[in-house]
């Protein structure tokens, strides 16, 4: 689950607008929870699993699913599809790099590997001694 802060606040409905596009200037989302209104920083809310993703946003298959009788659920149906789609494609790419690092690191090109560790640690979000499984 992401770490989501509550922005429900008085005047906040009247004004959802003005909160999605100032969040989104900081690097934020702005989506309904349980609780209301939540904000969290984009890249920390795209380390989740597409699972957890889907389940925030109220756009997991089963959610979606409840909403048939409005014809917008075909595209919310699309969206989930693609971004569960985007995820596996992220994770392969990123076992693609992890395994091209092990090899590099063991065969000693350094002038590439740190160039593939930093893209690792962005991607992930964490240091390359927490993803790299020796």
């Amino acid at each position: 689950m992401s770490k989501a802060k509550d922005v429900t606040e008085p005047n906040v409905y009247e004004n959802y607008r003005d909160v999605v596009l100032k969040e989104y200037r900081e690097g934020k989302i702005v989506y309904m929870g349980w609780d209301g209104a939540q904000t969290c920083d984009l890249k920390s809310f795209l380390t989740q699993p597409a699972d957890g993703i889907l389940y925030d946003l109220n756009r997991d298959h089963a959610t979606v699913l409840t909403m048939i009788k409005d014809q917008k659920w075909v595209n919310d149906y699309a969206v989930a599809m693609v971004i569960t789609e985007l995820k596996k494609q992220q994770a392969e790419m990123l076992d693609a790099l992890i395994e091209v690092y092990s090899l590099v690191d063991r065969n000693g090109f350094y002038p590439i590997i740190d160039t593939i560790k930093n893209v690792i640690e962005k991607v992930t979000g964490k240091k390359i001694e927490e993803v790299i499984i020796k």
